[in-house]
């Protein structure tokens, strides 16, 4: 006896999310939100499970974002969820690859400057004072949001979340302090 089977739903759960994303990449706001508060909060959670020492919540965001800069690549029918995991996923590695690189970087620097700066204390204090003027100068925003990450070590998520602003308006605010300050170190550096 041979056995009907019903194969459409075989392997398939319903997906709304790739539903959403759809009607959201075409300016659908109410999808966009649902989108948001359905796939950010288990995204975080799966991202967490994954890297402990993680800002999941942040490399949440950023996977969705980083989904609609791609809308292209995403395939109908399939799951959205998946896809959204994999994009974040290979962030969460390129940021780890990244931060790895940047400690390494500033590892050699400070060894530098240790190196170097051991020689000339009277150099050493210039750079200091140097540092010190150039962080006075920041509007007090500024200042307190140097204060708030890198003092506190707060994600951008909770800095935005207790200031009231957008994750991705804090992380640009903190760029923009970190050009200004390099510019301003290299200026004083140049004329002393």
């Amino acid at each position: 006896m041979k056995a009907n089977i019903d194969d459409s739903a075989f392997g398939q759960q319903a997906d709304p999310c790739g539903e959403w994303f759809e009607r959201a990449v075409h300016g659908d706001e109410a999808a966009a939100s649902r989108l948001y508060g359905h796939c950010v909060p288990r995204l975080q959670g799966w991202l967490a499970a994954r890297m402990p020492d993680s800002h999941a919540a942040d490399l949440a965001h950023d996977a969705l974002s980083l989904a609609f800069r791609k809308h292209h690549l995403f395939r109908p029918g399939t799951f959205f969820m998946s896809w959204l995991r994999t994009l974040a996923w290979r962030a969460a590695i390129n940021q780890s690859r990244s931060h790895s690189r940047e400690k390494r970087r500033v590892l050699a620097w400070v060894q530098q400057e240790q190196t170097a700066g051991s020689d000339d204390p009277i150099l050493d204090e210039l750079r200091l004072g140097a540092l010190d003027r150039c962080l006075c100068s920041l509007p007090t925003s500024q200042r307190r949001l140097v204060d708030l990450h890198y003092n506190q070590g707060r994600t951008s998520q909770s800095i935005a979340d207790e200031l009231g602003q957008s994750r991705s308006a804090v992380a640009v605010g903190l760029m923009r302090i970190r050009h200004k300050l390099r510019t301003n170190l290299i200026c004083i550096q140049h004329e002393t």
